[in-house]
């Protein structure tokens, strides 16, 4: 039987960083599910006058929210993995970190600054990540 691995301390803030992120975006995903789809039925309403564009913004406003919060939910479960060092929890973090930092660069584009501190802890995650000692302590030959 394998000794157990004691988990690094620059994993350890990863992960609590994750998870704390992953519980905000739980949230407030399912906050714009239902809170987004009912503003987006009356947006779409009003801006066509129509039944079915209100309709058609609703289920699009909580298909994004939908998205947005099953990301989350998976990143949640990445950082659960990161704690006890299993290999899938690497890739969940990378994989959903590099979507936030995508959609943060997005966001920072159109205009929220406030994305610049997003795009600082997709990197930042990012980088440890793919550190030789962290791929390493994950069994990665990457």
């Amino acid at each position: 039987m394998e000794p157990r691995r004691s988990l690094p301390e620059r994993i350890m803030v990863v992960a609590v960083i994750q998870l704390i992120f992953s519980l905000f975006g739980v949230i407030a995903g399912l906050v714009l599910m239902f809170g987004g789809a009912i503003l987006g039925g009356l947006l779409g309403g009003a801006v066509s006058g129509s039944a079915s564009d209100a309709a058609v913004f609703s289920f699009l406003g909580f298909l994004l929210a939908l998205l947005f919060s099953l990301l989350a939910i998976v990143q949640f479960v990445s950082s659960i993995g990161l704690f006890s060092i299993q290999k899938w929890a690497w890739y969940g973090t990378v994989v959903t970190q590099s979507i936030g930092l995508l959609l943060n660069v997005v966001w920072l584009f159109i205009g929220n600054l406030l994305a610049i501190f997003g795009v600082a802890i997709g990197i930042f995650i990012l980088w440890i990540m793919f550190q030789a000692n962290t791929r390493r302590i994950f069994g990665l030959n990457i």
